[in-house]
């Protein structure tokens, strides 16, 4: 029996669970690749697992991006973080399926009462009210790996404190390690989708999901992006408190603030539209091509508006880095796109997707004109980036080309903090917010 079969075997109940609710959605070929990853024909290892529950035909009427939505949904909290990693690569699995994907919510119930304050106790190595001079046991928010509570410290400092969600530690590794089997399998009997390398895509999930929960890793981004914004005496970042934290539990200063969701609730704070958009652009523009540790998700929801004269940016699990040498292909993309160069940016292209001598280069150039030819003619500022870039990752899968996903979140923050201005009624144009850097690009 192969090293992928005894991990099917070993985690044997919940594979019934994946089998079942894959079958049930029409994807009988990833149902029978755990059957062919043991070594044993696909259908008899599926009626043995799960009877005769075959593909539901009300659920097989549906689209493949809706199946699979609903597939992931139902398989809990490790699967719908996969989706929603996967909503972002339509280079991998195709725009219709990723738009199907973005409808994934990570919102979760929190666990039952008195659970969270025994995994901080426990966590924190005393009881709670030597810890905290209140502790709120109503969480604010629950998400899918971790829910918040607020709590007062005893010289009455307000708090935030996020824990990890019962038993989401142990969920989550062992619905790692079968996606790594089911991943290793498919590759190996599929050529077609060995091409989009699942492995590689599986462990590159494997190491966010692993970051995700374990504290530490977001303590790290708060104290480090917080030590580099330092300088920008307007920011505000939250203050970790490390001896308040663990691989289950995160503490840091709880600020309050005014909401930017619609534009009436930002001018209530004393901002206008176009300095805050103006602002944010360059935090994170400076980020990316200064510090190269950036925050990644510049949402309406992780920004927070003291008063007329301070900005605040919340919630750093979710962080990118760029090494010099990638800053640099970074940069070549970007000015490939400035310049409307289809040559500069077929090169740069071929070059970070390490195409190999199959691919055939005057295709993907030709395919390149076209999309600058239809997105880029106005100039990025006249319109939504974000069907151009969905049109960029078709052009990519067709041409069987794979973007390095560091690559592609900083062009997604760059994505959204266009998308943030326009629902913002932004006036600010994204050209005028690069220019600054491009024409330092250019002069390096």
């Amino acid at each position: 029996m192969s090293d992928v079969g005894g991990v099917l075997i070993h985690q044997r109940r919940r594979v019934v669970e994946i089998v079942d609710v894959f079958a049930r959605y029409g994807f009988t070929q990833l149902a029978s690749a755990f059957g062919a990853a043991i070594g044993d024909s696909p259908t008899p290892f599926l009626l043995r697992l799960t009877g005769l529950h075959l593909a539901d035909p009300e659920l097989v009427a549906l689209t493949t991006g809706e199946r699979l939505r609903s597939a992931l949904a139902e398989l809990g909290t490790t699967w719908v973080k996969l989706g929603q990693m996967l909503s972002l690569r339509a280079d991998i699995v195709g725009t219709e399926v990723a738009e199907a994907l973005r409808g994934l919510q990570s919102s979760v119930p929190a666990d039952a009462p008195g659970l969270a304050a025994r995994t901080v106790e426990i966590e924190l190595g005393h009881p709670l009210d030597q810890v905290f001079a209140r502790f709120d046991p109503e969480p604010l928010a629950s998400g899918s790996v971790a829910q918040v509570h607020a709590a007062t410290l005893h010289d009455q400092t307000e708090v935030v404190v996020k824990v990890l969600h019962h038993d989401a530690d142990r969920k989550v590794s062992g619905d790692l390690e079968l996606m790594g089997a089911l991943a290793r399998s498919v590759e190996s009997l599929d050529v077609g989708m060995a091409r989009y390398n699942p492995v590689a895509v599986v462990a590159e999930f494997a190491g966010l999901m692993s970051a995700a929960i374990d504290f530490t890793h977001e303590l790290h981004h708060l104290q480090q992006i917080g030590q580099s914004l330092a300088a920008e005496v307007d920011v505000v970042v939250p203050t970790a408190y490390p001896d308040l934290s663990t691989t289950k539990v995160l503490t840091m200063s709880r600020i309050r603030g005014g909401t930017v969701d619609t534009r009436e609730h930002l001018l209530a704070t004393g901002w206008t539209v176009e300095r805050f958009v103006q602002r944010t652009s360059d935090l994170f523009l400076a980020m990316i091509f200064r510090d190269g540790m950036f925050h990644a998700d510049p949402h309406p929801g992780n920004f927070l508006l003291p008063d007329a004269g301070h900005l605040a940016i919340l919630d750093f699990g979710d962080v990118g880095y760029l090494t010099q040498r990638r800053r640099l292909d970074f940069q070549a993309l970007l000015l490939a796109i400035s310049e409307r160069d289809a040559d500069d940016f077929t090169r740069a292209l071929l070059t970070v997707t390490r195409a190999s001598v199959e691919i055939d280069e005057d295709a993907v150039q030709s395919a390149v004109e076209a999309w600058m030819q239809r997105w880029l003619r106005a100039g990025v500022s006249e319109q939504d980036l974000g069907p151009a870039l969905e049109h960029l990752l078709d052009l990519f899968r067709e041409n069987h080309l794979t973007f390095p996903s560091d690559l592609l979140m900083p062009l997604r923050v760059l994505m959204r903090l266009q998308g943030l201005g326009l629902e913002l009624g932004s006036t600010v144009p994204l050209d005028d917010m690069l220019r600054p850097y491009l024409t330092q690009m250019m002069a390096d």
